[in-house]
Order: C-alpha cells, then structure tokens, then sequence
C-alpha cells in the first residue's frame, strides 16, 4: 500500500492529468462542432468529392493510433519503472530539488506522461477527423472525433484509478528491486 507520507502529491498530480483530459476534449468538441456546422448547417447534403479519401485516411489513423495508445504508454512506464528500480531515473531538467523523492512521485510522473502520450494519439486521430469532416463533409468522419472524445473520457483519471495504478507499479518496483538483488548476490 502507498504510503501516507506519500498521498499528498496524488490531488495536485491528479488535478493537472484531469485539466490535460478536458483540455483536449474541449479542443475536440469545438472543432467536432464547426465540422458539425459545415456539414448539416452550412452546406447540407453536399458530400465533397465522389471518393472521400481524407475521411477513409482519417478513420484508419484513428484506428492506428488507438492500437499506439493501447500499447506505446505501457511500454514507456516498463522501462522508465525499470530505471527507477535501477536508480538511473532522471527527473530532467526544471524539476525542483525534493520534487521526486519518494517512488510515488515518481510513479505519478510516469503515470501523467503516459497518460499525455496515449491521449495526444487519440486526440490527433479526432482532429484529423474533424477536419476531414470540414474539407469533405461526409458525415461519417464526425464518428472519429466523436470515438476520440469517448476514448479519452473512457480514461479519465480518478482517485480509485490513480491509487491503484499506483500499487501495482509499486509492486513492479518492489518485484525489479527484489530480482536486481538476487542477481548481485
């Protein structure tokens, strides 16, 4: 289990991840919203040319990008968990000193990066498909930022979330730290 010393650091940490969630969603709902606009208000059933290949472009990246975000942030916490076992975790620079202490900051540092990676995939596939929506007005590319926003809600952080991300990556550190000794021994 965490820590108490430790639970402070989660409401500051969760309140950033959750203001970068809604930040992105509000970005896509209002070009979801000017698409929208173009095709049923301003120029209602004129469909752009007769094959919409930015539309078709716009879903495929979506799909592409779901399948990045579903793995490309578990693999960077792998291996930025494993430096942090190993004690070569760098903080970078701008971090105040004391800011990462205890593994728990750390882990929170992972977890909001991960986080950020996964939703700026989701978040460029619901863009694109915005403005695929503008350029060829197919109404079904306004699917791609719909699908998009649901995603990155899907995945909005909570306290129950967070907490138990949080143990089971300080399990994984527990477990690395555990088989790093028995190999030096």
């Amino acid at each position: 289990m965490m820590p108490e010393r430790d639970v402070p650091t989660l409401a500051p940490q969760l309140r950033v991840m959750r203001i970068i969630a809604l930040a992105l969603v509000q970005g896509l709902v209002l070009l979801l919203a000017v698409a929208a606009y173009n095709v049923f208000v301003a120029n209602p059933g004129q469909a752009g040319g007769s094959f919409p290949i930015v539309s078709l472009l716009a879903a495929w990246v979506l799909v592409q990008n779901t399948m990045l975000a579903a793995i490309l942030p578990g693999m960077l916490a792998r291996n930025t968990i494993r430096k942090i076992a190993a004690g070569t975790w760098d903080a970078g620079p701008g971090a105040r000193p004391g800011q990462y202490e205890s593994d728990a900051a750390k882990l929170l540092a992972v977890r909001q990066t991960t986080l950020i990676v996964a939703w700026a995939l989701i978040e460029g596939a619901g863009m694109f498909g915005g403005v695929a929506g503008i350029i060829e007005r197919q109404p079904l590319v306004l699917l791609v930022p719909v699908i998009s926003i649901g995603i990155i809600l899907a995945s909005f952080p909570t306290e129950a979330r967070l907490r138990l991300w949080l143990q089971d990556q300080e399990d994984r550190l527990t477990d690395l730290r555990r088989a790093a000794e028995m190999t030096t021994d």
